[in-house]
């Protein structure tokens, strides 16, 4: 079973060198005690290897309602996970 803390690892990892996207990167973790960089979220997947990234473009914009539970669920925390660049794996 792998845990978040295992995804954010392989996250950090597979943006290496590219410094936007790290910095997104570290928002996510960072931000909300990590609550968005959860293996559970569609932004969060899995690479051929068993590694995870972050797939970006997954990410909901900040317009529009959020469900609990099913993402960003105020406007400050849909700002701060939509903040990141498009990249791709």
């Amino acid at each position: 079973m792998v845990n978040s803390v295992d995804a954010a690892d392989d996250i950090l990892t597979w943006a290496e060198g590219m410094y936007t996207t790290e910095a997104a990167v570290e928002l996510l973790i960072r931000g909300f005690n990590g609550r968005f960089a959860d293996v559970g979220y569609p932004w969060i997947q899995l690479n051929a290897k068993g590694g995870y990234w972050l797939d970006l473009e997954a990410i909901p914009p900040p317009s529009g309602c959020c469900p609990v539970g099913s993402g960003p669920t105020c406007s400050s925390q849909r700002r701060s996970v939509w903040a990141g660049p498009t990249a791709t794996a």
